[in-house]
């Protein structure tokens, strides 16, 4: 696939929806802020750690994992 260079770029309106919904707890100004912050790190792993620390626990992520494995799909194609 393309490397995107902006995730906003990179996300249609209903993957969008799945992520806030399933990633986010249906905060969609949580998901703009991340995305905004995620946009601007340098690689993969610094992504990873961000996306890991606030919010893979607090949110359950472990019980959405098709729907991580999408949001991170996308995510390499931002860093690659």
């Amino acid at each position: 696939a393309n490397s995107i260079s902006d995730l906003k770029q990179g996300i249609n309106l209903n993957d969008k929806l799945l992520y806030i919904k399933d990633l986010f707890n249906g905060y969609n100004l949580a998901y703009a802020e991340a995305i905004d912050l995620a946009n601007k790190l340098p690689n993969f792993e610094a992504a990873d750690n961000f996306f890991k620390k606030n919010y893979a626990a607090k949110n359950n992520w472990s019980d959405k994992q098709a729907t991580v494995d999408k949001f991170y799909a996308l995510l390499n194609q931002r860093f690659k």
